[in-house]
């Protein structure tokens, strides 16, 4: 095992906060730019914390756990301040989701008894929906089937899709937001 020298250790540093100062950009410019669209701005929320999420485990060489753990916080924290339901709520949805889906034939079994147990929060029950998906695409990542690109974009397509689903905002609306959000961080 190598370790990292210090110079190396804080050229990550640099690339990292250099990468995420792109990401808050395009973040300031989209968000601006489609400020007449305030039912867009949880989705281009959204597209900042997934970017910013996956290129810190980019960066930093995170494992395909930690990067899990690290987006389910991230929508613990998107879905509290979105809902005023509390951290604490989800957090403590997550750590139930954890200790009964340690595997893969395990996980619809927790996510039907987590469903159950909240089934008067809808907010809850999304976030159980979106620690299934998360799982369950990792599951795809460990087994070589998918690389973390094409989760990020599966991941973010299917936000879209949920967002749309009652056809406000658009479809077309959120792929222009995403194509555009995309442009200016590449």
């Amino acid at each position: 095992m190598t370790t990292e020298s210090f110079d190396e250790a804080y050229e990550k540093e640099i690339e990292l906060q250099r990468e995420l100062e792109k990401i808050e950009i395009a973040y300031a410019q989209v968000r601006e730019k489609y400020s007449q669209f305030k039912e867009c701005y949880s989705f281009i929320d959204y597209l900042r914390t997934i970017e910013r999420v996956f290129m810190e485990s980019k960066v930093r060489s995170w494992n395909a756990d930690k990067s899990k753990d690290e987006l389910i916080r991230a929508e613990i924290a998107m879905s509290a301040s979105e809902s005023q339901l509390g951290e604490e709520l989800f957090s403590s949805i997550y750590e139930d989701f954890r200790k009964t889906s340690q595997d893969v034939g395990k996980v619809a079994g927790a996510v039907r008894i987590l469903l159950d147990k909240n089934k008067g929060c809808v907010e809850c029950c999304e976030f159980i929906l979106y620690a299934e998906n998360i799982f369950m695409n990792f599951q795809g990542i460990r087994k070589g089937g998918m690389k973390i690109s094409d989760l990020k974009e599966k991941l973010i397509k299917a936000r879209m899709n949920v967002l749309a689903c009652d056809g406000h905002p658009e479809m077309k609306l959120l792929e222009n937001i995403f194509k555009e959000f995309r442009s200016l961080i590449l």
